[in-house]
């Protein structure tokens, strides 16, 4: 499974689920955004509850942001920790080093002027920074990959997300896409 592609990969058939990163540019400063959707308008009850696991983490993590406190190394730790345990919680996997998933980087990059803008994870989350928060869980076994990426400005007390009317919820999608 690749993360990404320059050149049309297949054909999206009844049943697939379609994942599109994104991107968009305003003032000279490009973002991304990444959601998951059925291709039919309708999530299997599989993919309802491996998308659900990722909509949980991106929940989770948004919920550790505490400005001026949290690092993103932080969340990236918590992203890696809680994708394996609600893999083997729910039967995909017997343990987190058998290798049948993926769980790659989340909130590793910032929104600048470079769309990937360097981020040191160590550094700690302050207002005014724009990041990401998106976590992913691919089964290439079960041919699935959920990713949920959404923007987040850091403001004095918390955050505000900046993609939050870019629907996310299973039952907001479906009803969409129907």
């Amino acid at each position: 499974m690749s993360f990404h592609y320059n050149e049309a990969a297949g054909t999206v058939r009844d049943g697939d689920l379609v994942l599109t990163d994104v991107g968009a540019h305003w003032n000279n400063y490009p973002c991304d955004i990444t959601r998951t959707f059925p291709a039919n308008g309708r999530f299997t009850a599989q993919q309802k509850e491996i998308y659900s696991m990722a909509l949980k983490i991106n929940k989770e993590m948004m919920s550790m942001i505490v400005p001026g406190k949290t690092t993103v190394d932080e969340l990236i730790e918590h992203y890696r920790r809680r994708g394996p345990e609600e893999l083997l919680e729910a039967g995909y996997i017997s343990s987190p080093e058998e290798g049948k998933f993926c769980i790659g980087n989340t909130g590793n990059h910032r929104i600048g002027l470079d769309i990937h803008e360097v981020a040191k994870h160590r550094r700690v989350i302050e207002p005014n920074m724009v990041t990401t928060i998106e976590p992913g869980i691919y089964l290439e076994d079960l041919g699935v990959g959920v990713r949920i990426e959404d923007n987040i400005l850091i403001t004095e007390d918390g955050y505000e997300v900046l993609s939050k009317d870019i629907i996310r919820e299973i039952d907001d999608i479906e009803a969409m896409m129907n």
